[in-house]
């Protein structure tokens, strides 16, 4: 089953809010939504399919209940991202997909609006970068997929990973209040543990980017103290570092506005603000890293990140630029 929304739920939902626990008729609604009390009706009951209580007394009107809420219901993500963001208000939440990498590809191919996104409460072929498996435990975390369709050359691809990682970056820090760390390319850290991952794949010729679909995995309401002893060395969630549950709709919405200031940026006034910001906040730079290509490993010290998001290591007294690669920090940092 998929739950997706629409701009008149999303309206509906934004003027039940505005009233909550009041009474609201539907004549009322008809007349600030412009639609028909019919499409009232029949929107009420798609919120209250995607979780919401709505409870309604006959030729009065409708009431908003707060609780029991889903916090992944579409209307729900698309109401949490800034009012005047374009971004996030065609999404897609399904119950288990195989990926929403591919779902998102799909939609981009067939010209979606931009800023779609795709969210799933389980992936079976959830994956990072390398083609690793990126474990997806149902019904606790955030695996979602943003389409855009960036005004940016092909060479600045790199930085749509470092714009995702700075939104993500700033979304927890403001709902949170954590402090967390950026390690490139695409990794959100908390005291050495992986919090968040990112992979950003895009359709692309040479002069120009057609589409790019940026997957964010972040590890919200999962107990890591249940996940194999492999999994809990190398990972952390918000919940088992502040023992709080974290509306992950919320979250959600903030990140997809985040995001799409920071590329909203990128392409008016160029990289130098976002990389300002991702230099200050990535704890790669001025450490001693192994880093791992396809073909080969060095070990240096990050030094510096380009104007294209490449990272430039230290290696032997030369310096290396890397535009995509496995970096390992060194224990003793």
């Amino acid at each position: 089953m998929i739950l997706k929304t629409n701009i008149t739920r999303i309206a509906i939902l934004k003027n039940l809010m505005a009233s909550a626990e009041k009474l609201v008729s539907s004549g009322d609604l008809s007349e600030k939504v412009n639609v028909s009390r019919q499409s009232i009706w029949k929107s009420i009951e798609s919120l209250r399919e995607e979780g919401f209580h709505i409870t309604s007394i006959p030729n009065r009107g409708y009431s908003l209940v707060l609780t029991n809420q889903y916090d992944l219901s579409p209307t729900w993500v698309a109401v949490s991202t800034d009012p005047s963001d374009p971004w996030g208000k065609e999404v897609y939440v399904l119950k288990s997909i195989d990926s929403t990498q591919i779902m998102a590809k799909g939609l981009a191919r067939k010209n979606c609006s931009n800023g779609t996104v795709v969210i799933a409460e389980e992936q079976t072929l959830g994956r990072g970068r390398m083609e690793r498996r990126w474990n997806s435990p149902p019904d606790s975390n955030i695996y979602m997929s943003v389409v855009s369709f960036p005004q940016m050359n092909p060479s600045m691809l790199q930085l749509i990973n470092l714009a995702a990682g700075m939104a993500i970056l700033s979304s927890i820090k403001g709902i949170t209040g954590l402090d967390c760390q950026l390690k490139w390319p695409n990794d959100i850290l908390y005291d050495g543990k992986k919090l968040c991952g990112i992979l950003s794949e895009a359709s692309i010729e040479s002069d120009r980017i057609h589409f790019a679909v940026t997957g964010i995995g972040i590890n919200v309401n999962s107990d890591i103290s249940f996940y194999p002893e492999d999994i809990r060395q190398k990972a952390t969630s918000l919940y088992s570092i502040t023992g709080d549950l974290t509306d992950r709709g919320i979250l959600a919405g903030k990140v997809i506005s985040d995001f799409h200031v920071e590329m909203a940026g990128i392409e008016k006034n160029g990289p130098e603000e976002l990389l300002h910001k991702y230099r200050e906040n990535c704890s790669t730079l001025r450490k001693d890293i192994e880093i791992i290509t396809d073909h080969n490993v060095f070990k240096g010290r990050a030094v510096d990140i380009t104007s294209k998001g490449e990272i430039v290591v230290l290696v032997d007294g030369r310096m290396i630029t890397f535009s995509a690669a496995d970096i390992v920090h060194s224990p003793q940092n």
